[in-house]
């Protein structure tokens, strides 16, 4: 559990300096935008780490936003993103997700 909210908590940290860098990014901007803004972000940071990462297709039903990969582990992404970056009001929609 705690290997996932540090996940959670670095992305929100990569995505405030993505807006320190780019102040035309909105925080309050459209709910799809965000979320493949933050894929983006994530894909990025998986890559300079050294996994594989795949984008496979969206369809109908349940399509993983990422598939990451890297000496015999692998994992599924689904990336969402919230309203807003402040940690301490995403960590409990996280908590209540994983519930």
């Amino acid at each position: 559990m705690a290997t996932v909210i540090n996940t959670a908590m670095v992305t929100i940290a990569a995505q405030d300096k993505k807006r320190m860098e780019n102040p035309v990014l909105h925080p309050k901007s459209d709910a799809t935008q965000r979320e493949r803004s933050a894929e983006s972000l994530l894909a990025q940071l998986f890559e300079k780490a050294g996994w594989d990462v795949q984008r496979p297709p969206h369809r109908d039903g349940f399509r993983p936003d990422l598939l990451v990969r890297r000496r015999g582990i692998a994992y599924a992404v689904e990336v969402k993103a919230g309203p807003e970056g402040r940690s301490d009001r995403l960590v409990p929609l996280f908590a209540q997700a994983v519930l």
